[in-house]
């Protein structure tokens, strides 16, 4: 038997590392000058999770890509793919592609945060003998964050979201696909 080895953190050290790096962007945001809102924006983000039906840990990668119109809201459109997972069995493959809107408030000590809400699909897969082929599937999902842009191109990202699905297999069921996600990662923006 191979000895599995785990090269991501766990969740609580991601969740530690996330809360600080948004503290050291919080002090660093509340002494620089307000950096102006973007026309464009795109990231690439670091995603644990946490199923909550199957109670484990999953890690996977993320992008997002805003369109920032007049006004205060934003088009928003997010990928996500399953890279790991800290317990075997359950979940074998997932991917998830997002599209809808967010409400971007005033800009406090440098930080823009923001709320949203994103209907998807997503193509999962579980491990099973009986039922193994990739399934498509309906998610919606209801975010929220904060932005840290710097004056360059760079910005920072630190959100959260529930996503909310069922993968229906004949032989097995309904299999709860909701998951709350910590997202973190760095971007740029126009």
């Amino acid at each position: 038997m191979v000895e599995q080895k785990r090269y991501l953190p766990n969740w609580p050290a991601s969740l530690r590392l996330a809360c600080q790096l948004g503290l050291i962007f919080i002090v660093t945001g509340a002494l620089s000058a307000d950096a102006p809102q973007p026309t464009v924006r795109a990231l690439l983000t670091l995603t644990p999770g946490y199923l909550t039906a199957q109670k484990s840990t999953t890690y996977g990668v993320g992008g997002e890509l805003e369109y920032y119109p007049a006004g205060k809201i934003s088009l928003r459109s997010d990928g996500y793919a399953l890279v790991g997972k800290a317990e075997a069995g359950g979940l074998k493959q997932n991917y998830q592609g997002f599209l809808g809107i967010a409400y971007n408030f005033e800009k406090v000590w440098g930080l823009a945060p923001f709320v949203g809400f994103q209907p998807g699909f997503a193509l999962a897969q579980i491990e099973s003998t009986t039922d193994s082929n990739l399934r498509l599937m309906s998610v919606f999902s209801p975010f929220a964050g904060v932005h840290y842009f710097s004056e360059a191109l760079f910005h920072f990202t630190l959100n959260i979201r529930y996503v909310y699905g069922e993968l229906l297999y004949p032989s097995v069921g309904a299999v709860s696909m909701s998951e709350l996600r910590l997202s973190f990662g760095l971007g740029f923006h126009l």
